[in-house]
C-alpha cells in the first residue's frame, strides 16, 4: 500500500531536499507569507493498517490540496496529479520579481509527474488548465483523478471548478486515454451544490475513486459543506455522500432521431458484446462487426443484426444465427452502430 499527501516540512528538511535535487525546487514551495515549506510526503504499508512514513519529501512543490497517485500498469511507473498554476510569460516575470506574490499571478490548474521510484517525484508538468469556456475567475481547485470501474486505461477526472468571484464550486468531468492528454466531456458541470442551507449547499469537492455499486450504478464519493469555500470555516459543517449515476450511465452517444457512428479498429478483448443503452419507444440500435479492411464479417451485417430496444443494461448483442462477433479475442474488429431514438452509454466485451 502507498499513501501520498501534501505536507508542511521544516526549513532543515527543505534545505536537505534542495541539496539532493537543486534543479527540482518549486519557488512556490517556500511560503514566506506563512513561514512554511510545502511539499509532498509519502508512506508505505504492508497491510493498509500499519504505516511507515518516508522521512524525505517525495517532492518539493506547492500542492496544498488533493494529491492523487496510482501505479500505471501500462507505463510500469507511478503517476501523480498535483496542483499547478497556469502562468503566462509576462505574469511569470512579475512572479520572479516578487516571489512572495506568486499566488496572485497564476490560475490554479492541474499538473502531473511520473516516477519509477516511489521515493521521489520530479517536478510536475501542467496538463490541464482552465479552458476558454470558463470565466476568468474560475480555476481548477482539485483534480479527483480516477478510472472507469474495471478498465485501468479509461482515465477520468472530476475536477472541482471554483469560481473565486462568487465563491461557488461545481464538479466537471474530463477523460483521457493515457492519463496525460485530457478532454472535457462537456462544458456543463456534472454536480453542483444543493440549495443554500442544505448540508452540501455551500461547496462540493469530489474524491477518488469512481466505483460500480452492486446494482450496476456508478458512485463517486464527494464531500459537501454547508457554507461556501471561503466562508468563516470555524462555522462550517461537512458530510460525505455518493453522487450516483443509475446503471453506470455517466455519459453517452445520443441519437434523438436517427444517427450512426463507427469505432476505429480495435483488438477485441472478448468474443461477445453487451450494451448499456436506453432506447425510446419505436427506437432501436443495430450493430455491425467489420474486418480491418472495412468489409462486414459474414453474418454480422446490419441486416442480420437483431435490434435492441427498451432499457438495455448489460444486454447481449446478437445476429441471426450468431451471438458472437465472428473474431477471436485479440483480433482486430471495427464496430458500426445505427441508432434511432437511442442513447448508448457503454460497450462491453465478454
Amino acid at each position: 500500500y502507498k499513501w501520498i499527501s501534501e505536507h508542511h516540512f521544516t526549513q532543515a528538511e527543505f534545505e536537505a531536499y534542495r541539496s539532493r535535487y537543486p534543479a527540482e525546487i518549486d519557488s512556490r514551495a517556500v511560503r514566506s507569507d506563512a513561514q512554511i515549506y510545502v511539499g509532498v510526503q509519502g508512506a508505505t504499508s504492508p497491510d493498509g493498517l500499519h504505516w511507515q512514513v518516508i522521512p524525505e519529501p517525495l517532492a518539493m512543490f506547492h500542492s496544498d490540496t488533493q494529491v492523487v497517485a496510482y501505479y500505471d500498469e501500462a507505463l510500469q511507473r507511478y503517476a501523480g496529479y498535483f496542483r499547478e498554476w497556469m502562468v503566462g510569460l509576462q505574469a511569470r516575470t512579475a512572479q520572479n520579481a516578487d516571489p512572495a506574490r506568486w499566488i496572485n499571478v497564476g490560475r490554479r490548474a492541474i499538473g502531473r509527474a511520473e516516477t519509477a521510484d516511489f521515493r521521489h517525484f520530479p517536478m510536475s508538468e501542467l496538463i490541464l488548465a482552465p479552458h476558454p469556456g470558463l470565466s476568468p475567475s474560475q480555476v481548477f481547485y482539485t483534480n479527483c483523478k480516477t478510472c472507469l470501474p474495471g478498465p485501468p486505461d479509461q482515465h477520468l477526472m472530476f475536477p472541482a471548478v471554483w469560481d473565486q468571484a462568487t465563491d461557488t464550486t461545481a464538479i466537471h468531468c474530463a477523460s483521457s486515454h493515457d492519463g496525460r492528454t485530457w478532454n472535457f466531456l462537456s462544458t456543463e458541470p456534472l454536480l453542483e451544490t444543493a440549495a443554500f442551507g442544505q448540508w452540501d449547499g455551500g461547496c462540493v469537492f469530489a474524491s477518488p475513486n469512481l466505483v460500480e455499486l452492486p446494482n450496476g450504478d456508478f458512485g463517486l464519493p464527494y464531500t459537501g459543506y454547508d457554507v461556501p469555500h471561503k466562508y468563516p470555516r470555524q462555522k462550517a459543517t461537512r458530510a460525505s455522500a455518493y453522487a450516483v449515476w443509475p446503471k453506470g450511465r455517466l455519459v453517452g452517444i445520443e441519437a434523438p432521431e436517427r444517427g450512426a457512428f463507427s469505432t476505429v479498429a480495435l483488438l477485441a478483448p472478448g468474443t461477445r458484446l453487451r450494451l448499456n443503452a436506453l432506447i425510446q419507444r419505436a427506437g432501436h440500435i443495430r450493430v455491425e462487426a467489420a474486418l480491418l479492411s472495412g468489409g462486414a464479417l459474414p453474418g454480422r451485417e446490419f441486416e442480420n443484426s437483431l435490434p435492441l430496444s427498451g432499457d438495455c443494461h448489460h444486454t447481449a448483442v446478437a445476429w441471426k444465427g450468431h451471438d458472437d462477433l465472428g473474431v477471436s479475442a485479440g483480433e482486430p474488429v471495427i464496430l458500426r452502430f445505427r441508432m434511432e431514438a437511442a442513447c448508448l452509454y457503454a460497450v462491453d466485451f465478454v
